[in-house]
């Protein structure tokens, strides 16, 4: 199974969706595989019907599906970030870019860039990342110091260090 959550913001992230339709139809997703979609108030209608959408999920059930996921998709919001980090899960990151109206400002994608470089998270912008991303995923590897370094990084950023 395959959790993905693209927010509840109110802007669009049908990009997402369509790459997972996508990687379905050029065979990098197994047709028979369960795509659990948490997609906010994003519209779009999946061709396969694998993946199964949902506006909101219920905080509990949200984390027990990342929990099993054999793959964890995320936007970059930092709530998402963090829950991540709390169940020892390295996402797939995804982040939402206001040029495409995904978002109203850049912060996605600035945090992103930290996140790739400092951090080491799978940050994905085009469709060939994605597909890299997918095909080289590893469900058990875990960021043993990422917690900390992100707490690090955060704080700087509040006291105006970074």
């Amino acid at each position: 199974m395959i959790k993905v959550a693209i927010g509840t913001e109110q802007y669009q992230f049908v990009r997402a969706l369509e790459w997972l339709d996508k990687a379905i139809d050029d065979g990098i997703i197994p047709q028979d595989e369960e795509i659990l979609v948490q997609a906010g108030s994003t519209k779009y209608k999946p061709r396969n019907k694998t993946i199964k959408m949902s506006t909101i999920v219920p905080y509990q059930q949200q984390m027990d599906e990342f929990k099993e996921a054999r793959v964890c998709i995320i936007h970059a919001g930092i709530g998402n970030v963090l829950d991540m980090v709390d169940l020892n899960r390295v996402p797939i990151v995804i982040p939402r870019d206001p040029l495409r109206k995904e978002h109203i400002d850049a912060h996605q994608l600035e945090f992103c860039e930290v996140a790739k470089d400092e951090l080491h998270l799978p940050v994905v912008y085009t469709y060939n990342e994605f597909v890299a991303a997918l095909q080289n995923y590893n469900p058990t590897q875990t960021f043993p110091t990422f917690k900390q370094q992100l707490v690090e990084y955060l704080v700087g950023v509040v006291e105006g260090v970074r």
